[in-house]
């Protein structure tokens, strides 16, 4: 069963990825500069795109830096939305799985 870890991390990536390209693309164009929401779903969105490009490096750094920042800025969301349970269901997938990243980094 451990051979499938790689695979589930992978998954991982691209769902985290998937999840916030599809919460916050949508914000992206609207090019609003002074908002902070917008501000951290760009945020999101770059970092969720490194978090993929880490799992190809072979240092850690990248992947561990991802996940911390995805977990900041997924916190911050939910501190935004109210600490509401539709805040706090919508962002506390890619908040959990930053956390894994940035405490396991590419290790399986």
């Amino acid at each position: 069963m451990k051979s499938f870890v790689p695979v589930a991390q992978w998954l991982m990536r691209i769902a985290v990825a998937l999840i916030l390209f599809n919460l916050y693309f949508h914000w992206i164009d609207d090019l609003n500069f002074t908002s902070v929401e917008w501000l951290v779903s760009v945020l999101l969105v770059i970092f969720s795109a490194l978090l993929i490009i880490g799992g190809f490096l072979k240092k850690n750094s990248t992947t561990v830096v991802s996940g911390l920042v995805i977990s900041i800025l997924s916190l911050i969301m939910i501190l935004i939305g109210g600490l509401h349970i539709d805040s706090i269901s919508t962002h506390i997938a890619q908040l959990s799985i930053g956390l894994y990243f940035m405490a396991r980094g590419n290790r399986g």
